[in-house]
């Protein structure tokens, strides 16, 4: 199961104010007719009710509730009212269809408020029912998206500001969203109401596909929506999460190597912390190659500073499972250090920091010396943001632990780096670096007094 942390709940809205009141009359949840009642596909088509014009224009339908007392006529109505809603319609000009649009996001609306009627689920399911649903979540939500609004290679000079914030949050909100939200909330029911049996046969590997692709939307709140609608069909169609995993891999795989860009990494490493978070342990081999070969290259995207909490929790978490990754994480961060980027260098030292609060004694002598090197060099660094992070790691309390274990050996490093640090050129890192010092000469002190004791 996945976990609850960064999990998905669905969300259920109906207006009280007029569901509410109308399910008192308990009459909305009659039983629709048995299987051999139900007309067949050619009745539907030929029914009376007219939802679209000569001209093509959508026009309005009977509600729903009009049709209470006919559930055969009130699931006609269903169909017809869905089939509005497959209409494509120009919101690139907010003055251009005015009425259809209003006419679709009624008819949205209606069949959002049906839908939450449990009842109905039955209904839902039913093969004719469920491809016209599908249809209508297909023709309104996969569609060609406009190119990624950012380029990977962002400036240094900015990512200050744009650390842990997403590549384009804030630069395009889709036109159509005030019906796409009404598609993705009737989609989002849909998969939480239906059992998995009864989602198989609509949800296929393509309609997963396409849902992982509405994570390049530029447009943050969709990004957000189809994250969750990604998450539910993994959590409830176990056929389909293999699929899903290798979709996922190569998208990332492509941005690392190919450096395409794209707006959802987040979002897409979101629902993979809740994925490997339900992983069983011992950890398949095949897990432990997707760490090895798609989230640890990812360390090396210039685009690191947007995504890098969520990357660096998905990496924790394995750690976590098998202790002994945490060897091979490290040395694959030292092997692939950034040393021409200050921000990214902090970034890789944050996630140091975390993954050696797992590290073992034995792990710890085989990283050792590299590590040290590496924290010497950014300790003198000249940036003064890299050299306080890098100070802050040598007197944390898992480091100080090594040390003393290895002072003859970490120790002339680490006091010659942090003494030269005392001669920078910023105050900050002077102040910080006596600190350090001060940790570091008690923590001696207490490694010899442990040695005469022996």
């Amino acid at each position: 199961m996945l976990s609850s942390a960064g999990g998905w709940e669905w969300e259920v809205r109906t207006r009280a104010d007029s569901v509410e009141q109308f399910l008192e009359t308990q009459q909305w949840q009659q039983k629709w007719p048995e299987q051999g009642q139900q007309e067949s596909g050619t009745e539907l088509e030929n029914s009376d009710m007219t939802s679209i014009e000569e001209d093509g224009a959508l026009v309005p339908l009977p509600t729903l509730r009009e049709a209470i007392c006919d559930p055969i006529r009130q699931r006609k109505l269903f169909v017809q009212k869905l089939r509005q809603c497959q209409k494509m319609l120009d919101f690139g000009d907010p003055m251009k269809q005015k009425q259809e649009k209003e006419v679709k996001a009624d008819a949205l609306k209606e069949l959002n408020e049906f839908v939450a009627i449990g009842r109905n689920s039955a209904l839902l399911a039913n093969e004719e029912i469920g491809t016209e649903l599908f249809k209508t979540m297909e023709c309104n939500l996969f569609r060609v998206l406009p190119p990624s609004a950012y380029s990977p290679q962002w400036s240094e000079s900015n990512s200050e500001d744009l650390l842990g914030s997403s590549p384009s949050s804030s630069l395009f909100l889709e036109p159509a969203w005030p019906h796409l939200q009404l598609v993705y909330r009737l989609l989002r029911q849909l998969i939480d109401r239906l059992s998995a049996e009864q989602l198989d046969p609509f949800i296929s590997d393509y309609f997963c596909l396409n849902a992982l692709e509405l994570l390049r939307s530029a447009d943050s709140r969709e990004r957000e929506k189809a994250r969750q609608i990604v998450h539910g069909i993994y959590t409830k169609l176990t056929e389909r999460r293999t699929g899903i995993r290798k979709q996922m891999a190569n998208i990332l795989l492509s941005h690392t190597f190919e450096s395409m860009p794209f707006n959802g990494l987040e979002e897409l490493l979101q629902i993979l912390g809740d994925i490997i978070n339900g992983f069983n342990v011992p950890l398949k081999e095949e897990h432990r190659q997707f760490l090895f070969r798609v989230l640890l290259p990812l360390h090396k995207s210039p685009a690191l500073p947007m995504f890098f909490s969520k990357l660096a929790y998905c990496v924790m978490l394995f750690v976590e499972k098998d202790v002994s990754l945490a060897k091979p994480v490290i040395k694959s961060l030292l092997r692939n250090w950034p040393s021409k980027s200050g921000i990214r260098e902090i970034l890789f030292i944050t996630e140091l920091d975390e993954i050696l609060s797992q590290v073992g004694e034995d792990q710890f002598r085989v990283i050792m010396k590299p590590l040290v090197g590496r924290l010497v060099r950014c300790t003198t660094s000249q940036n003064a943001r890299l050299a306080e992070r890098a100070l802050l790691l040598w007197k944390s309390p898992k480091m100080l632990t090594f040390l003393k274990d290895h002072s003859q050996l970490a120790f002339p490093e680490a006091i010659r780096a942090i003494d030269k640090a005392q001669r920078h050129w910023s105050s900050g890192v002077i102040a910080m670096s006596a600190k350090t010092m001060d940790a570091l000469r008690m923590a001696l002190t207490e490694a010899d007094k442990q040695k005469q004791r022996r």
